[in-house]
């Protein structure tokens, strides 16, 4: 089984943004983002999560990375990694999935 995600590297000045996720094993700091819905490329995956975790709206963003994670022997993770160079909108921790987003920070 594969599972794929993409997340967006929002950049201002030194700082980028990180989100708060909630977690079953404990919260955790990441790059806002999520996983591709069926029949979603990764830049329209980055796009629609950024909307719906912080707020934002994607203008301009280029695929910079990728990284292959196997957590089982029968899961492999996929990460799509953009730098969002244009964007609209201020982050802010939105409620969603029963307030799956609890902060966001520049860090």
């Amino acid at each position: 089984m594969v599972e794929r995600s993409a997340k967006g590297i929002i950049k201002k000045g030194d700082y980028v943004l990180l989100d708060l996720k909630k977690r079953k094993n404990g919260n955790i700091w990441e790059f806002p983002g999520g996983h591709l819905e069926k029949g979603e490329s990764p830049f329209e995956t980055v796009v629609r999560e950024l909307k719906e975790e912080v707020g934002v709206t994607v203008k301009d963003a280029t695929l910079i990375g990728k990284r292959n994670s196997a957590f089982y022997s029968d899961v492999t993770s996929i990460e799509y990694f953009f730098l969002i160079k244009d964007f609209y909108g201020k982050p802010k921790a939105l409620d969603i999935k029963e307030r799956e987003i609890l902060d966001v920070k520049w860090v």
